[in-house]
């Protein structure tokens, strides 16, 4: 497969990418098509952020049998499957509210969330049913306050929220709801948000040798898809798949710089991270 050289240079790279398929779980720092109500979510956010992280949650609890009012917090714990899936876009949410602000926020009317991370700064934003006007009366009751249109809350760690109408917008530190337009952008704030399809979609911007990006998507069945941004323009050649662990893979399919490929699992569980996570596929720069 090349010089030694080579080889080194392709493990230091797998080994890169499977490290930041774990923070992109664990830390949740990260579906549908471009034109998809999930996606179009991230165009409320910053761009130039690290990761990007979206779950088109009215579309996982169909697909899952869920009622429409689940709290989509709960589907980490009750499927295991599917945690891959709604973790990255809701674990920044699920880590700054306590149960009290969750029913405040009336999560089961959420149908969909995007996240983003710049460095260790996070904003989430979701699209709701619920009314936002007695969403800002319920965290009021709880102590928060209105500060120039952010609702911030006493005590050191406490979440700050932005309500417009059909949307929550939450991050740690108010300062960075202030700084988001109050219009959403024209264009999407990361290019590989509009080309991979999934209820979950994760996207890093971060380089890699001769990567600009790597994402992935999946859905509730198990199947999914991975991708890489490549300068100078993708080789289907130079995509490597390992067949291992119940995981499998579909003919590699090339569009300029982006390359995706389509994964599945025997056991239904998402297969695009874990595939991703087991250093199953690399791109050899």
């Amino acid at each position: 497969m090349g010089s030694p050289d080579a080889s080194r240079r392709g493990v230091r790279k797998t080994a890169s990418i499977g490290a930041l398929v774990v923070v992109l779980l664990i830390a949740g720092c990260g579906g549908g098509d471009g034109g998809s109500e999930a996606i179009d979510l991230t165009k409320r956010l910053a761009p130039g952020g690290d990761f990007y992280a979206v779950v088109d949650v009215a579309t996982l609890k169909q697909d899952l049998g869920l009622p429409e009012d689940a709290d989509p917090l709960d589907i980490t714990a009750e499927s295991d499957p599917v945690a891959e899936l709604v973790s990255p876009a809701l674990s920044p949410l699920a880590g700054l509210v306590d149960p009290e602000i969750a029913e405040a926020l009336d999560l089961g009317a959420v149908d969909a969330a995007a996240a983003s991370s710049i460095g260790s700064d996070g904003v989430t934003v979701i699209s709701t049913t619920a009314d936002t006007g007695e969403v800002g009366s319920a965290l009021g009751d709880l102590g928060f306050e209105d500060r120039g249109g952010i609702l911030e809350g006493d005590g050191e760690g406490a979440p700050t929220f932005r309500l417009e109408e059909g949307f929550i917008l939450v991050a740690a530190d108010p300062s960075l709801l202030r700084d988001l337009p109050a219009e959403p952008a024209d264009e999407l704030p990361a290019p590989m948000l509009g080309e991979l399809d999934g209820s979950g979609i994760f996207i890093s911007t971060r380089p890699s040798a001769c990567t600009t990006g790597f994402g992935m998507g999946s859905d509730a069945d198990g199947s999914g898809e991975v991708g890489f941004l490549v300068e100078g323009g993708a080789d289907a050649a130079r995509l490597e798949l390992d067949e291992d662990a119940g995981i499998s893979f579909g003919v590699p399919e090339v569009d300029g710089a982006l390359i995706t490929v389509a994964v599945d699992s025997d056991d239904g569980s998402a297969a695009a991270p874990a595939a991703a996570a087991l250093l199953l596929v690399n791109y050899d720069c």
